[in-house]
């Protein structure tokens, strides 16, 4: 039997942030310089996303069942298993998978690094340059051409967005940039 606060603490995970949510959470990320709390903050709501948009693909879970897939140790518990599930069953393509697994390594390294990080660390640096997303309908994002934490934050932003509209019951599979979608939201600062 689990213990409550345990129980209570998992509830507060899955939660998916409201509209009035997102607002704060994008001020703490674009205006702390803390480099660390904005991977972490920036990668928990878009793996919060993942884990909602798999959940919307399923058929409906009792409690148990759903615990068996997504709880501690199971099968869909970590980031990487969400990313590697979703794009074998076809529902991100690979440029999406890319850039998650970029995201993660990135959150990773900062995360659990015991040396002082942030996004001019030069791996962390180029690590930033590599990604997909467009941005606005603009293919090829030049993400080389922004500050590393500005394209972190910026693809970050990108992929909460799909991924949320990917829940939605008549959204095209696999998810894939450069789709029709809501207008994107301003980069942060350079």
């Amino acid at each position: 039997m689990t213990a409550g606060w345990l129980k209570e603490l998992r509830a507060l995970r899955e939660q998916e942030p409201k509209l009035n949510d997102i607002g704060p959470l994008y001020q703490e990320m674009i205006a702390d310089n803390n480099d660390r709390g904005a991977a972490l903050i920036a990668q928990g709501l878009i793996e919060n996303r993942l884990i909602h948009f798999l959940r919307s693909r399923l058929v409906h879970l009792t409690e148990t069942e759903d615990d068996s897939l997504f709880g501690r140790d199971a099968p869909l518990s970590t980031f990487s298993d969400q990313i590697k599930i979703a794009h074998a069953f076809g529902l991100i393509d690979i440029e999406v998978r890319n850039d998650l697994e970029r995201i993660r390594e990135i959150r990773n390294t900062i995360a659990h690094t015991p040396l002082p990080l942030s996004f001019s660390t030069p791996a962390i640096a180029n690590a930033c340059k590599g990604f997909h997303a467009d941005w606005g309908g603009h293919k090829n994002m030049p993400w080389d051409k922004y500050p590393p934490r500005t394209a972190y934050l910026g693809v970050a932003g990108r992929l909460t967005r799909l991924l949320g509209q990917g829940s939605a019951a008549n959204t095209k599979i696999p998810l894939r940039y450069g789709a029709k979608d809501a207008a994107p939201t301003p980069l942060p600062d350079k």
